[in-house]
């Protein structure tokens, strides 16, 4: 079960600083960088070092 908790503060201090539009934009990058994320573990990829 997923439990998604966020308190009002902190959604003002972001808006503060981004607006409407640019919070949907991270919101989605965010959540793009989790899904490859996922995925890498679940196709079990190997970490490259950089160099």
């Amino acid at each position: 079960m997923v439990t998604l908790t966020w308190c009002a503060s902190e959604f003002e201090a972001l808006k503060a600083n981004f607006s409407e539009q640019e919070i949907a934009e991270l919101t989605y990058a965010v959540a793009l960088m989790n899904a490859f994320n996922q995925l890498a573990v679940s196709m079990r990829m190997p970490v490259s070092a950089e160099g």
